[in-house]
């Protein structure tokens, strides 16, 4: 459901603006994934992946954007990391998404 809502906000000016008021509570629920990806097993680090990657393409869509607060992505990729950098002290298993704290940084840098 949240990739139809950001593929719709690729094409829809009000559904992106609406998107990026709302990043703390897709970062919130994606954060939530990640501290109980245990929930998963044998597929919690795939799962996981794909969820941070809805994160990833959310933020994306809101930085290309001229009218977005991007500040608010970067506070919030912020609070994304830290999440991923506790599951990845809590299991090495989960240190396959390394990958995607460093798009998460990318992406801060670069807004």
């Amino acid at each position: 459901m949240t990739a139809s809502l950001i593929k719709a906000s690729e094409k829809e000016q009000k559904a992106l603006k609406l998107m990026a008021q709302n990043i703390n509570l897709l970062t919130s629920v994606t954060i939530k994934v990640v501290q109980t990806a245990n929930t998963w097993q044998n597929k919690k680090v795939k799962k996981t992946g794909l969820c941070v990657n809805l994160f990833v393409k959310a933020a994306k869509l809101i930085l290309k954007d001229k009218n977005s607060n991007h500040e608010e992505v970067v506070k919030e990729g912020a609070r994304l990391i830290t999440a991923l950098q506790a599951a990845i002290e809590a299991d090495q298993t989960m240190s396959n998404l390394k990958g995607k704290i460093k798009e998460i940084q990318f992406l801060c840098k670069v807004a």
